[in-house]
């Protein structure tokens, strides 16, 4: 019993020596991705425009009579036309746990138009009636909330705000038998309306990468033709309400101003 203890006593006495030499494994930290702070950066992707237009006459004289019958000549009829989208984007983030609160703003060109041309016959004289409308969306700009939630790099988030484009739209009304009655007009001019969305974004340093996509709605505007002989026609003129919609599919590359991991 006294040898055992003794043994217990010496054994005791040396482990903490050679221990302490013996290498500790230490499990290396976890990077935690830091989506707070500013950021801007470049996107393009591929935009689609949508129109429903209608066209109304007037002729307090009744000289058009059913020459040109709006009826016949247009019915609602909804146009598209698709075109590159390309611009940059500035914002700021802020994150609380796994959720996430920002705004952004972006300004892009593109080159999105619809156009098509429509015949019909009118009633009286019959005449071929050829009805031209185009529409151009050039210039195209968002300011949006964004509310997000977070694992770690990645992000899901949806958007949505304040839309607004320069538009451009003309109508062109030809009766092939009297060149008098031809209408014309042309509008170019910003339009407000609003958009909304949703998106993916990887984070990578101080770099991230997007793909969003958006519906916008700018809303509807009315210009209004006159014909080509207006003493020949008193009063008479064309309306022609067009609204303006679309949706867009982008990628996006973003520079935080701040380093995105933290330990």
């Amino acid at each position: 019993m006294f040898r055992a203890v003794s043994l217990l006593l010496v054994v005791s006495t040396f482990t903490p020596s050679w221990a302490a030499d013996l290498p500790v494994k230490i499990p290396p930290s976890r990077m935690i991705y830091s989506w707070t702070g500013f950021y801007a950066g470049l996107s393009g992707g591929y935009n689609d425009i949508r129109t429903i237009p209608t066209t109304t006459f007037t002729d307090p004289n009744g000289v058009i009579g059913s020459v040109i019958d709006a009826g016949i000549l247009l019915l609602p009829k909804p146009q598209n036309g698709f075109g590159f989208i390309g611009g940059g984007q500035i914002g700021y983030n802020f994150q609380t746990g796994i959720w996430l609160v920002g705004v952004e703003s972006d300004l892009s060109v593109t080159a999105a138009k619809s156009s098509e041309t429509m015949t019909g016959i009118a009633s009286s004289f019959a005449p071929i009636i050829a009805t031209t409308l185009t529409q151009r969306l050039n210039v195209l700009g968002t300011t949006r909330a964004r509310f997000g939630v977070i694992s770690n790099n990645v992000m899901l988030y949806g958007t949505g705000g304040l839309a607004y484009g320069h538009v451009e739209d003309s109508l062109f009304i030809r009766n092939t038998d009297d060149l008098t009655q031809n209408f014309s007009s042309a509008r170019s001019g910003m339009q407000v309306g609003w958009t909304a969305g949703a998106g993916v974004e990887v984070g990578m340093d101080q770099w991230s990468a997007k793909f969003e996509y958006l519906y916008y709605d700018l809303g509807n505007r009315t210009s209004v033709a006159l014909p080509s002989d207006s003493v020949g026609l008193p009063g008479a003129f064309a309306t022609l309400d067009q609204s303006t919609r679309g949706q867009l599919l982008r990628v996006g590359l973003n520079y935080r101003f701040t380093s995105g991991e933290v330990r």
